[in-house]
């Protein structure tokens, strides 16, 4: 039950953008900006004097030169220090290498360690020489057309190993998408970990509404074993999705065991287009506090609408704070608090930011705004220079929440949505998601329920990066350079940034606490992360929280109820199915003090 590797979250898809790449499309990509070894070694955070400067510079450039090494075919090429005097160039055999993802992920660990610790035993300045035999190797090794690609890749390698895991090189075609650019077969997966479970290696699989995964009859819960024959199980998460995807018309061929019938089947999937920005009011609906069994729901096609008289919710699930095309988020929020106070038997309002990785923070800040009546509120930056916290520069742009006076039904009166609110959130919960579950927790608005988020509250810019001094102007230059710029700051003066929001009920999908994960952000210390030292929180509404708890911890509340029905249900899918967090997110509705909405709900007819 613990075999799941919450934290990857991935959408198979293939796009024109940076989000949905295949490796091949990107190498065109990137061999199409004229970038390569010798404008690597040109940029100012590659040259000897900066990777020589501090242990920790060192690192990230040894580790880019790593990157390049890896990319030679045939061949398993890495940067070894001997433990005494001396950085060289390996070749591992097959059993040296490593097997599975947790074995790659220790392996980068201890090459960053050793690297740090050469540095430390002085022999920092065996960059040059390093860096020169790596070009030689590279030269000889790689094949021309992949050498920009390669290039690239080790310069997003130095970048956020040296600043942070947000500061990017990215071909000026490979920007952030519009809507509607993607195709692919359209879901989110999850890639099983744990050598507890039976499952070791398989994706879970989770179809988009109306996606190409969806219309093949794939269903929340599937498990995918083989990639058109190939089985999976060895893997890294990122290898298994690179073979789901594919362009718009081929056929990727699943061999999924099924979670409604536990058979193996061969599926089909035409890679088709997906709207990458889902119209949330669509998937918005009303669900009963009562509780219910997902599987149950998934494999009888149940919609599990709540009866009129029935205690109820309205469920918003929102995956990222960027509208389609031709919608705007704000307009759309406040349609929705009109729907929910036209339901005279809805208690409330659930926002599932789960796996939402953020978005406008414009958008963020108006529909906050339509929700909490404070003229106070107050969004921050605190500006950040090469990885490191500006002391005493002014401070960013800020967002001043004024809360519109009156949102107007269509007879003229005004409404203040004043329900109780619970906001879902997780590991994969990112950047203006923190800001909106945030805001909501500093504000006394609403309740967070869940995991800890992924602790990503800096603001990064993006300018043309230079490529040759022969293109006729700036706008031609086919490459973005993407650099942090600022940390956002909160209300009550804390960040998101590493530390992420802590929900006032802390629960997986399982019904299990899980461990608070410190001061790290959701990349797992991995990189290089700008510490922000404001961003600790302490519960300022105890005992309404320990009520609430105790109300859903009693024998009749509907979380204990699902608990129940998880410990009974031996099938092996119920774990990757399990929404106990929902659950737990209507209990607070039913057991949190009522607001007074009398007002609204009279103004609402």
């Amino acid at each position: 039950m613990k075999g799941i590797l919450a934290s990857l979250i991935i959408l198979v898809s293939f796009s024109n953008s940076a989000w949905g790449q295949t490796a091949d499309e990107m190498r065109g990509m990137w061999q199409r900006t004229g970038y390569g070894f010798a404008e690597l070694m040109q940029e100012e955070d590659f040259s000897v004097d900066f990777c020589e400067s501090n242990s920790d510079y060192f690192s990230a450039c040894l580790m880019a030169l790593y990157t390049i090494l890896s990319s030679v075919e045939d061949q398993t090429l890495v940067l070894k220090f001997n433990g005494a005097d001396s950085i060289e160039i390996v070749s591992l055999t097959e059993e040296d290498l490593p097997k599975t993802y947790e074995e790659y992920m220790a392996f980068d660990d201890s090459l960053r360690a050793d690297f740090a610790l050469a540095y430390e035993m002085g022999l920092r300045n065996s960059f040059e020489s390093l860096l020169r035999q790596v070009n030689e190797v590279a030269l000889e090794n790689i094949p021309v057309e992949s050498q920009a690609y390669v290039a690239g890749r080790a310069y997003n390698t130095l970048l956020q190993q040296a600043y942070d895991p947000h500061s990017t090189l990215i071909p000026r075609e490979a920007q952030i998408p519009t809507p509607n650019e993607f195709f692919g077969i359209g879901a989110t997966v999850a890639k099983i970990l744990s050598e507890e479970s039976s499952w070791t290696g398989a994706l879970s699989l989770e179809p988009m509404a109306g996606s190409p995964a969806s219309q093949a009859g794939l269903k929340k819960g599937d498990l995918v074993l083989k990639v058109d024959g190939i089985d999976i199980s060895n893997d890294t998460p990122s290898e298994a999705v690179e073979k789901i995807k594919g362009p718009e018309g081929s056929v990727v061929s699943l061999e999924v065991r099924r979670i409604c019938t536990g058979e193996v089947e061969t599926v089909d999937v035409t890679r088709g287009p997906i709207v990458n920005f889902p119209d949330w009011t669509k998937d918005s609906r009303f669900v009963s506090l009562n509780s219910s069994n997902e599987r149950d729901v998934i494999c009888s096609g149940q919609t599990n609408e709540p009866q009129a008289g029935e205690p109820q919710a309205l469920y918003v699930p929102l995956t990222g704070f960027i509208a389609a095309q031709g919608h705007d988020l704000c307009t759309e929020f406040i349609n929705l608090q009109l729907r929910d106070l036209r339901n005279p038997d809805s208690v409330g309002m659930i926002i599932d930011l789960r796996n939402n990785r953020g978005g406008s923070l414009d958008a963020v800040a108006c529909m906050l705004d339509t929700v909490i009546n404070d003229d106070g509120l107050l969004v921050g930056q605190v500006p950040v220079r090469r990885g490191e916290i500006v002391l005493g520069a002014q401070a960013g742009r800020s967002y001043m929440f004024t809360r519109r006076p009156t949102v107007r039904l269509t007879n003229g009166a005004s409404v203040i949505y004043n329900k109780n609110i619970v906001v879902l959130v997780n590991g994969n919960s990112a950047s203006a998601s923190e800001i909106f579950a945030g805001t909501i927790q500093d504000m006394q608005r609403g309740f967070i329920v869940g995991e800890q988020t992924y602790g990503k509250g800096s603001v990064q810019s993006y300018r043309n990066h230079y490529v040759s001094s022969e293109l006729r102007s700036p706008s031609d230059q086919p490459l973005m350079l993407g650099r942090t710029t600022a940390i956002y700051t909160l209300n009550s003066g804390r960040s998101p940034q590493n530390f992420g929001i802590l929900p006032d009920f802390a629960y997986t999908n399982l019904g299990e606490v899980p461990e608070e994960r410190g001061d790290s952000s959701g990349e797992a210390g991995r990189f290089r992360t700008i510490q922000f030292d404001n961003n600790q929180w302490e519960q300022t509404r105890p005992e309404v929280v320990a009520d609430i708890e105790g109300c859903a911890q009693a024998g009749e509340s509907q979380t204990q109820n699902y608990l129940q029905n998880l410990r009974e249900d031996e099938s092996y899918s119920f774990p990757f199915v399990a929404n106990f967090q929902l659950e737990m997110a209507k209990d607070v509705l039913r057991c949190a003090p009522q607001r007074d909405v009398v007002e609204n709900i009279v103004m609402a007819h």
